[in-house]
């Protein structure tokens, strides 16, 4: 989500921003220097979508996008989908998902929306499920998608249990 987030900020934001950043190693794909974060900030306002290719956790690909702001034109937030790297290789998650996400953030944006989690079933692949759901769910979203649950009501009860109420559909 932060690379959606950072490729989309005016100039003079990122720019303040970066100054104080300090990069850490987390696996050996992490980008660790700024010149290599600022080329690949680049390519993801030029491609439309962000590239998390294991850089935060080995094992874990996401692919995000921005939200914008349709009144103000500024970036509001970002929306994610992610994938175990063993199973979704990096062309077809390109090839099959990005249109979806992209949509998805255009349409979230549309209704005015400043964050969003977006859940597959893959995530529960990647620590307890309940750890999952407490972190989502801590970051304070708007919305949450549910994608490719079969069990959607009970997620949605256990996201309740947590606390988390969708925020009212904005209107225009």
């Amino acid at each position: 989500l932060g690379k959606a987030i950072l490729a989309n900020l005016e100039e003079k934001e990122l720019s303040g921003f970066l100054k104080s950043l300090r990069l850490k190693r987390l696996t050996p794909k992490t980008i660790t220097s700024k010149e290599e974060l600022m080329k690949e900030l680049v390519a993801t306002r030029n491609r439309g979508y962000s590239i998390n290719n294991e850089e935060y956790l080995l094992g874990l690909v996401c692919i995000g996008a921005p939200l914008i702001n349709f009144n103000t034109k500024a970036v509001a937030g970002a929306v994610s989908l992610d994938f175990p790297a063993s199973e979704f290789p990096l062309g077809i998650i390109e090839r099959n998902y990005t249109g979806i996400l992209t949509k998805l953030a255009s349409e979230l944006s549309a209704m005015g929306y400043a964050a969003a989690a977006v859940l597959t079933a893959y995530y529960s692949y990647f620590g307890p499920y309940d750890e999952a759901l407490d972190e989502v769910v801590a970051h304070g979203p708007d919305a949450i998608v549910l994608v490719g649950f079969d069990e959607t009501r009970l997620l949605i009860e256990h996201l309740a249990d947590r606390g988390f109420k969708p925020a009212p559909r904005p209107t225009a």
